[in-house]
């Protein structure tokens, strides 16, 4: 019948096929409806390229061993749950595409195929990776999008080779500090995962040019990531960042390096100017700077000195004029060790009682502020040489300050002030006392 001639050509055209395919070097079965791999095609010695995209395989035979020759295998958009152990002695393997298949797992023997150079796993339902994928030093491309991967084991490190790295759309939490040490690498996606933070090793990667990790959990940025000399592209959107301050990612890749380096280079140097920077906040990376001596944060618009300065316990000059300061966090009494702080020209109204931790401080300036009084514990900053409270709201001058026995000079023009304390005349080694535009009724 012309039904049996249709089904017996079918199978004549099917084994001219395989048999044509063993001296062309290549066996495409994709769209076939295939359901059970063929088992003539592991009888093809000398096959390099196995197509079987689109079909209903659910795994590959033991058998598949044979196929010694094999360079590349594309066997995307099936169902297979599984590869057998047996494709690690396929060592002429190049290259191997398992996408958008239902795969929970890789057979450790994966990591024998050492001439492997492009490795793409997208879509499928990979769980962990095993530590052997690191054996694959040959391997420059490695996808592994949309998996349901938390980790990526620290053998990743030692992909020495590896370029480009995609590992989108998965459940990643964090990255091995051995992520750092793909120094080949040139793009790394992490996009869609729920990374918290990103390894201080990102500044080993010195020929990466794109990095993208939005839609993370990512609040801070290393600093070490100014020292990529080579980025291009850097996407972080959809993250709650936070240092950087958001004022100066909103501005871009150059705006963010710019302040990393700054923070980075201020580690060796112990001193950070960030002056004249639009930061709209206090970088929170400074309270990370334990052993810096100088801080300048002049016009940069912050708003706040907030707690963290409290870890600055070596700080000996901190500027922070010219904003729009209107709090000081109690903690700013524990910078022990500072010795010249200038607030002025923002817009302070309260000293905290804590300014007596300060028992190096020799400068203070608050000049053009909103201040109203001075606190009384600012008699126990007896190092202090220079107290200005210019143009500010000062309605009195506490007593206290006749403790100040080391005060050279006192400016305090521009107040509302009506009395001088008579204490202040136990200030013996003061030189210059500046009252003029008050309205004082008298002079002590």
């Amino acid at each position: 019948s012309d039904s049996d001639f249709v089904h017996t050509a079918g199978i004549i055209g099917y084994l001219r096929l395989i048999s044509d395919s063993n001296n062309q070097g290549k066996l495409d079965l994709r769209d076939m409806g295939l359901q059970y791999f063929p088992s003539e095609v592991c009888g093809l010695n000398k096959l390099k390229e196995l197509v079987l995209s689109n079909n209903q395989l659910r795994k590959l035979p033991s058998s598949i061993k044979n196929l010694r020759m094999l360079e590349k295998i594309i066997a995307n958009e099936n169902q297979f749950y599984a590869l057998p152990s047996q494709i690690g002695e396929l060592i002429q393997l190049r290259s191997l595409n398992f996408d958008e298949n239902e795969l929970k797992s890789l057979p450790a023997e994966i990591g024998k195929l050492v001439n492997l150079t492009y490795l793409s796993l997208g879509q499928n339902a990979l769980k962990e990776l095993p530590p052997e994928i690191g054996d694959m030093e040959m391997l420059k491309i490695l996808n592994l999008n949309e998996n349901e991967l938390a980790e990526l084991p620290r053998e990743i490190g030692h992909l020495l080779s590896l370029q480009e790295l995609y590992v989108c759309d998965n459940q990643l939490i964090k990255l091995p500090l051995e992520w750092g040490y793909l120094q080949t690498m040139k793009q790394c996606h992490l996009d869609g995962n729920r990374l918290v933070e990103l390894p201080p090793t990102i500044g080993k990667l010195q020929v990466l040019r794109t990095l993208t990790f939005t839609q993370n959990k990512i609040r801070r940025i290393p600093p070490e990531i100014g020292c990529l000399s080579k980025i291009q592209e850097l996407e972080l959107e959809q993250n709650p960042v936070q240092a950087p301050p958001r004022a100066v990612w909103k501005k871009g890749l150059l705006h963010i390096l710019e302040f990393c380096r700054a923070i980075y280079s201020a580690r060796s140097s112990r001193k950070l100017d960030l002056s004249e920077q639009e930061l709209g906040s206090f970088p929170l990376d400074v309270g990370d700077l334990d052993m810096l001596v100088s801080l300048d944060l002049t016009k940069t618009r912050i708003r706040t000195v907030p707690a963290v300065v409290q870890s600055l316990s070596v700080l000996k000059r901190m500027r922070v004029s010219n904003n729009l300061i209107h709090t000081l966090a109690d903690q700013i009494g524990e910078m022990w060790k500072l010795e010249h702080l200038h607030l002025n020209d923002n817009e302070i109204s309260e000293v905290p009682n804590t300014i007596d931790g300060l028992s190096h401080l020799i400068t203070l300036d608050l000049s053009n502020n909103i201040v109203t009084k001075l606190p009384e514990t600012i008699g126990r900053c007896v190092a202090l040489e220079n107290l200005h409270v210019d143009n500010n709201k000062l309605g009195e001058v506490t007593p206290k300050v006749g403790l100040l026995t080391s005060l050279k000079k006192l400016t305090l023009m521009r107040n509302y002030l009506k009395d001088i304390p008579a204490e202040i005349g136990n200030c013996e080694a003061m030189e210059l006392l500046d009252v003029r535009n008050n309205s004082l009724r008298a002079v002590p």
